[in-house]
């Protein structure tokens, strides 16, 4: 797979816990908002925090960390 050829098992660890957190945040910030909106803002809240840690990748590859939480 794509994340695990191009990360460390930490940064994995990381990218997992952080994506938790950006399901959660969107599910509670933005309860009324749609689908759409609510995936949108957690890959915001993902990609800042991981880039604040030095994690830096493809958007497609937040999503997919993402999904797996829904």
């Amino acid at each position: 797979m794509w994340l695990e050829a191009r990360t460390t098992a930490a940064q994995r660890e990381v990218i997992h816990k952080v994506a938790g957190e950006a399901f959660a945040f969107a599910q509670t910030t933005f309860k009324d908002a749609g689908g759409v909106h609510k995936m949108h803002e957690a890959l915001q809240y993902a990609s800042l925090r991981l880039t604040e840690q030095g994690i830096v990748y493809r958007l497609r590859s937040y999503k997919q960390q993402l999904r797996r939480h829904i």
